[in-house]
């Protein structure tokens, strides 16, 4: 870095570029106290190229974004079975889905249903039971009369 010199109220200095190996000039701007920060203003030719390419990739990959979106609607509004197939697939996706969640209703609640028909079976036993005493009562009151 060269010194700075002082010109008439400028102040500039020379610098050389750290990637393009080039010598360039810079110019002191003081700022504005509580509006920005002081700051050397100028840069290498090659880095100022840099910048430029890299705005315009930027914006040729955004206007690219653009153009690819527009063509996709396009293509969507142009296909008339876009509708049944996306209605297709997702009727396939949630038939998996109902069956996963089938599976895992099945698997979390065996037990609690097995409980269940444990107990309507039990009952049905307990009922064919004291049916079967009713009838062996009546019977034997049935006999008792018979005798008495």
């Amino acid at each position: 870095m060269s010194a700075a010199v002082t010109t008439t109220g400028r102040v500039t200095r020379r610098e050389i570029c750290a990637k393009h190996g080039v010598e360039y000039g810079q110019t002191y701007d003081p700022g504005v106290p509580g509006q920005r920060e002081s700051c050397w203003i100028g840069a290498c030719r090659g880095c100022e190229k840099d910048l430029r390419d890299k705005l315009l990739a930027a914006e040729d990959v955004a206007r690219q974004t653009e153009e690819i979106a527009a063509e996709a609607e396009r293509r969507k509004a142009a296909d008339p079975e876009r509708t049944q197939r996306i209605r297709e697939l997702a009727d396939r996706d949630l038939m998996e889905e109902a069956a996963k969640m089938l599976a895992e209703f099945c698997a979390t609640h065996r037990e609690e249903w097995e409980a269940y028909h444990d107990d309507l079976d039990h009952n049905r036993i307990v009922t064919e039971i004291e049916g079967e005493r009713r009838q062996k009562s009546f019977e034997r009151l049935q006999a008792a009369e018979r005798e008495g």
